[in-house]
């Protein structure tokens, strides 16, 4: 153990710079990222975009100041740089030429746009942008607008909204964690001049655009959400360059994720649950000529990240696979249905892209920074592409080893799983031992550091059925099944298919399986953290935990609400909420546990 170095504090993380987004050059050895530091004065984030060589090189930051800049995207040429920015208010389209001087705003859409490409030709840009919807317009039994929308009760609506605002509800989901109420807005496409700014919209209608792709002859394929009463599936659309022609391409999957068209415009690979409530994504392939879609390795290849499919060719394409726990990136034969590994390790990737001669990744790994790594496009010279996070070398390393367990199946057998050991580096013999059982979606636990500031101590359900634990930490919980499936943003979509009772909802079940059936007999000091806006997991799921085991004896609790902070409030809450909440994780384990 070095004693010269300190260990990580909860303060640590204003000192974290993370790279959220990565686009490879298109001919040269290059990436432009955007890169996320904290504004610790103002209590908040800022983004640059930076350049780092993938062949070795010199790093230089290409945006400053105290805005938020992400989203970058090579033109065609690799002459210039769009990317979005809210410098100049709401999030638009920003053009950096790379050849010299400052970037210029080019978008000026009403609302904030969301997501950008290139058209092939490089003299317009696709984007998704918000547009004002009118609550107000609908009817409030589930009509999609028109004279019913403007009834007696709506006209009393809009005199009242001007002293209360009311948000109405005739469809689901009517809410998003992060978001709120979203029946005031949807998201369409737009076509941006990319010399003038000028823009058209593309799409209209009663939906949202989720995703996006351009081929190469400027066709748009894009999922949207669904007509009607529910409008949590969504289907995969192509449309023509201006938007004509739109036409519905499936129909039998819930979830349509990220389209990614082939060279040839022949395919369309994107990653889908075929079923609602299915938080691991397939690959799917569509053949645009037949309509005919299809599953590729179903059995073998869970997508970790749906956003990052690149086609290397016609034939092959390359992505990340979660497999055990870790992620791998892969090169995918489309034809054959078989993959070949080019990167793997015990880690997972965080970001990812490729171009023609390189792929480039980020890391999440307990003993590694946030940075930029690169590799040769068959996986070959791995090294290390920026020192944004030089610090955590002044910090007493953390060493990870992976072990398995034989645990009961459920089902009268034995079943074999994995963990991730921690420990300080040279630390020895016996210590107290937190234990981190991620909740979900995904099906293993993450090891991104701003969601792992400090490793928690989890479940209320464990502590209800065993005094094993000295402490326990609580955060976000689905406590009661039952009132999760009414309050939370997918609970009434996702829940019937967690509890295995799909397409109704058994609440009998919900009860029997939810940590609040058990929470009184725990006798484990509970530490109760909460986003108090939390739509994915609402505050009365930690409300019902805390008071049901307060008022069943004399076990301590505690719960903490942070005001304005959604469901990843510790990963992506402002700065001095996820500090706070580190540090009432480690007063709560010292207290208890004395760590």
């Amino acid at each position: 153990m070095d004693h010269t170095k300190r260990t990580f504090r909860p303060e640590d993380l204003y000192l974290q710079r993370k790279i959220t987004d990565i686009e490879c050059h298109p001919d040269r050895a290059v990436a432009a990222c955007s890169v996320r530091s904290v504004d610790q004065e103002n209590d908040k984030y800022a983004s640059s975009i930076w350049q780092f060589s993938l062949a070795g090189g010199d790093a230089s930051q290409l945006t400053r100041g105290t805005g938020d800049d992400n989203s970058p995207r090579w033109s065609p040429d690799g002459r210039q740089l769009a990317f979005l920015s809210d410098r100049g208010g709401s999030p638009q389209v920003h053009i950096l030429a790379i050849d010299g001087g400052e970037a210029k705003q080019l978008s000026r859409l009403p609302q904030s746009v969301s997501d950008l490409r290139w058209m092939p030709a490089g003299d317009a840009l696709v984007v998704t942008a918000a547009v004002v919807d009118d609550p107000d317009t609908r009817s409030l039994s589930g009509g999609t607008g028109g004279q019913s929308g403007q009834s007696n009760i709506g006209k009393q609506l809009e005199v009242a909204r001007k002293k209360c605002a009311p948000e109405v509800a005739w469809r689901l989901p009517y809410k998003e964690d992060g978001v709120g109420y979203l029946l005031r807005r949807q998201f369409h496409l737009f076509r941006v001049d990319a010399t003038t700014g000028d823009h058209i919209q593309l799409s209209q209608g009663a939906f949202d655009v989720l995703a996006f792709d351009v081929a190469r002859d400027g066709s748009i394929a894009y999922s949207r959400s669904r007509d009607g009463r529910f409008a949590h599936s969504n289907d995969l659309w192509i449309c023509g360059p201006l938007g004509r022609d739109a036409r519905r391409v499936t129909r039998d999957i819930a979830i349509v994720m990220h389209p990614a068209w082939s060279p040839d415009g022949r395919i369309i690979a994107f990653t889908s649950a075929e079923e609602e409530g299915d938080a691991e994504p397939r690959l799917w392939l569509l053949d645009v000529a037949t309509g005919e879609a299809r599953t590729v390795c179903e059995a073998t290849l869970d997508v970790a990240h749906p956003a990052a499919l690149h086609w290397v060719d016609d034939a092959r394409l390359v992505l990340t696979r979660a497999f055990r726990g870790r992620h791998q990136v892969v090169m995918l034969d489309v034809g054959r249905e078989s993959f070949e590994v080019l990167s793997q390790g015990d880690r997972q990737i965080g970001i990812f892209d490729c171009n023609a001669t390189h792929i480039a990744f980020t890391v999440d790994h307990p003993s590694l920074p946030c940075e930029l790594w690169s590799a040769a496009r068959d996986g070959r010279d791995e090294k290390k592409s920026s020192n944004l996070n030089a610090w955590w070398g002044d910090r007493q390393a953390i060493d990870v080893q992976l072990l398995e367990f034989e645990v009961p199946d459920g089902h009268g057998g034995i079943e074999r799983i994995e963990g991730w050991l921690l420990r300080q580096q040279g630390r020895l013999g016996p210590s107290p031992l937190l234990v981190d059982a991620h909740g979900g979606p995904a099906a293993y636990a993450l090891l991104d550091f701003d969601t792992n500031v400090f490793w928690q101590v989890l479940s209320a359900l464990a502590t209800g059925q065993s005094n094993a634990f000295s402490a326990a930490v609580v955060m976000a919980p689905v406590g009661n099944i039952e009132t999760h499936y009414g309050t939370s943003d997918g609970g009434y979509y996702a829940d019937p298919f967690y509890v295995a009772s799909k397409p109704m909802f058994d609440r009998e079940k919900a009860r029997e399986l939810s940590p609040l059936h058990y929470v009184e007999k725990s006798e484990t000091p509970t530490l109760f953290l909460q986003g108090k806006e939390d739509e994915r997991c609402p505050k009365c799921q930690s409300e019902e935990l805390f008071v049901s085991l307060s008022r069943a004896g004399n076990t301590p609790a505690e719960l903490v609400l942070y005001p304005g902070e959604t469901h990843a409030f510790l990963g992506s809450g402002a700065p001095s909420c996820r500090e706070d909440a580190a540090a009432c994780i480690v007063a709560w384990l010292n207290r208890f546990v004395g760590v």
